[in-house]
């Protein structure tokens, strides 16, 4: 989507961490997959569960395009 719309985007993977316990507490993530959008500010402006490409989109709709 982002591709399309022409947007550079970047995303990361709690995978990649090294201290993925200390991650799950302060971003109160309590199963997988989680999804957090963060604004060009950092702030967390969506957060939510579950691989759903519909909510992926809207969340993206509303939030970058």
């Amino acid at each position: 989507m982002a591709e399309k719309a022409k947007i550079d985007f970047e995303c990361t993977s709690i995978w990649e961490a090294k201290d993925k316990a200390k991650i799950s507490e302060v971003y109160q993530i309590d199963g997988w997959p989680y999804f957090f959008l963060i604004d060009k500010e950092g702030k967390i402006v969506a957060k939510w569960f579950g691989n759903n490409e519909k909510k992926l989109n809207r969340k993206i709709k509303k939030w970058v395009l």
